[in-house]
């Protein structure tokens, strides 16, 4: 699903402040697969998650999504196979449009539309029974201002947002970071399970390190802008926080 073929961005370049994000990084993650990426600030976790959202351009190297080359298409048009869920609860949505509204932007961000896009009773319906399935009685609230609601309930209507279009790759980008345990706990709950049920193919950057063993398939450890270290099935299975502790602190 996603092909990653010697990217390589380097900021500043040219100059004494010239900083390597990404060297060389090829990576391979098939249709439906969970990666989580691990790495110390400056790593290149963000920098690579960029990349493949279109928010950055690589200097050179290749990115295929579904076997198509985007390495060159803006960000708008990757749309069609991107969702992203950022570390802000307030970025991803629009505060001052209701729930409804945007959860309707959401549906469309994948299809060609004109003027029409209204929001008929047939999918304010539809709406509220997907919001309803989050279990935080907020599908009698559609008309509310997303802007007004708490940063956990952003974040688990970011979700179910990400997956209300076509789009197969989801990035999260340490969307817990600004919650609090409780509610971080329940949004990675909810990540997990919508990932599974749509067989997303999914990539989380977190500091967390118990979400890493917790969550996804395959743990990446980037270092330098260089993937360190790709573990999966057994060895990514046997896996205890003292192993992790243990690869930022060499």
């Amino acid at each position: 699903m996603i092909d990653i073929q010697r990217l390589h961005k380097t900021f500043s370049a040219g100059n004494a402040n010239a900083v390597v994000a990404l060297h060389d990084v090829s990576l391979h993650i098939p249709r439906g697969e969970f990666v989580v990426l691990l790495g110390a600030n400056g790593s290149g976790k963000s920098t690579l998650l960029n990349c493949i959202a279109g928010t950055v351009t690589a200097d050179s190297g290749n990115i295929l999504l579904d076997g198509q080359d985007v390495t060159r298409l803006p960000e708008f048009k990757r749309s069609r196979w991107v969702s992203r869920i950022f570390q802000n609860p307030s970025s991803g949505t629009s505060p001052d449009l209701t729930l409804l509204e945007n959860y309707r932007l959401a549906a469309l961000r994948t299809r060609h539309f004109g003027l029409r896009i209204g929001t008929t009773a047939e999918f304010r319906r539809t709406v509220q029974e997907h919001v309803a399935s989050l279990g935080l009685q907020l599908e009698d609230k559609l008309d509310q201002k997303m802007g007004t609601f708490s940063g956990g309930q952003r974040q688990a209507l970011s979700l179910l947002m990400a997956v209300a279009d076509q789009a197969k790759v989801i990035l999260l980008d340490e969307p817990t970071a600004a919650l609090d345990p409780r509610t971080a706990n329940l949004v990675m709950e909810l990540a997990d399970k919508l990932i599974r049920q749509h067989e997303l193919t999914a990539i989380l950057i977190t500091h967390q390190l118990k979400d890493a063993l917790r969550y996804g398939d395959r743990i990446l450890l980037l270092s330098d802008g260089k993937i360190g270290r790709d573990l999966r099935g057994e060895e990514r299975k046997s896996l205890h926080i003292n192993d992790l502790l243990h690869w930022f602190e060499v």
